[in-house]
């Protein structure tokens, strides 16, 4: 939380969240950001990208919309259940509105 605080203070300036990301990092993403060559993170946007690229594999990923409308009723499934079922997973998802 210590960590946010001080952040949430300079969440505009891009090189000072750089500079001081490695504060919220222990163990392997630690390693992984000491080892990073510095001119490759001249931007936060690159950042995070490169640090999700590396360590989002553990995350359960939200369904999309273009997951949902996938959804097939099963066999054995009626149609309430069915409805149940893709009403949990719609709960789950960010739906972007135009």
């Amino acid at each position: 939380m210590v960590y946010y605080s001080k952040m949430a203070k300079v969440i505009y300036d891009e090189e000072l969240l750089i500079c001081h990301f490695y504060e919220s990092l222990t163990g392997l993403t630690l390693n992984w950001y000491t080892s990073l060559n510095g001119f490759e993170m001249k931007k936060w946007e690159y950042m995070v990208d490169a640090f999700l690229k590396r360590f989002m594999y553990g995350l359960k990923k939200a369904p999309t919309r273009f997951d949902l409308q996938g959804i097939m009723m099963r066999n054995d499934e009626s149609i309430r259940k069915y409805a149940l079922r893709l009403r949990k997973m719609a709960t789950q998802t960010y739906l972007f509105c135009a």
